[in-house]
């Protein structure tokens, strides 16, 4: 993968885990076990 590809690929992930941890936190999170897949 290109250096590009990977920066996206990082940002698309750190936002996921963002957003995961958020729902944890909130109570909504369906399936804590997303958070290990991340």
């Amino acid at each position: 993968m290109e250096q590009e590809e990977l920066r996206l690929q990082l940002n698309e992930l750190k936002n996921e885990l963002f957003n995961l941890r958020f729902q944890l936190a909130t109570g909504q999170l369906e399936n804590p076990l997303k958070l290990k897949g991340v």
